[in-house]
């Protein structure tokens, strides 16, 4: 009698979950009502990349084309011509998707007439924080060049006063050399 409710209890679960299943996969929203405004702009990037590595790829297509001298390179241009059409219809077909979701995602949010998004999206102004930063920061660059300019002088006349130095050294050498008898 208990293994009967334990078979019971065990086999009322797998129904209602193989139920449940099944009410699932009927209420299943489509692809396109499962994609939230974020995945849809990560697809339409994914979809701009798509269409530079096609527009990069057209492009060697397109250098790869030499004139046509024997039957040999009559039947490379054939070839490189029929590359160059499957790229423009390639990139026509990415260039449509990526059309969609452009329209979904402005059909999704929606953003009132006559207001500016710079205004709707709380954006850093990047003119304001390096004009505070260059403040305290320009004061402390100033007084730190104007001491390495102090130390770069001071190394320069001590390096002149050892040319001269050496410079007289050379002359005076040079002079008894000359008075040497040989």
């Amino acid at each position: 009698m208990a293994s009967k409710r334990t078979m019971q209890s065990a086999g009322l679960p797998l129904g209602l979950s193989a139920s449940l299943r099944e009410e699932k996969k009927s209420t299943r929203p489509t692809v396109v009502q499962q994609l939230n405004e974020i995945s849809i702009t990560l697809q339409g990037q994914h979809t701009v990349q798509e269409i530079v590595t096609k527009a990069s790829h057209l492009f060697r297509c397109l250098q790869e084309t030499t004139m046509v001298v024997d039957e040999k390179s009559k039947q490379e241009v054939r070839n490189n011509k029929k590359k160059v059409q499957e790229t423009l219809n390639g990139l026509k077909d990415l260039f449509s998707r990526l059309r969609a979701f452009y329209d979904e995602s402005n059909r999704r949010i929606e953003i009132p007439h006559g207001q500016d998004l710079e205004a709707m999206v709380p954006l850093r102004s990047l003119e304001e924080e390096p004009d505070m930063e260059t403040s305290n920061e320009s004061t402390a660059l100033q007084i730190e060049h104007d001491t390495l300019q102090e130390k770069l002088r001071s190394k320069n006349q001590e390096i002149k006063e050892l040319i001269d130095k050496l410079r007289t050294l050379i002359w005076d050498v040079n002079t008894m050399m000359a008075l040497k008898p040989s």
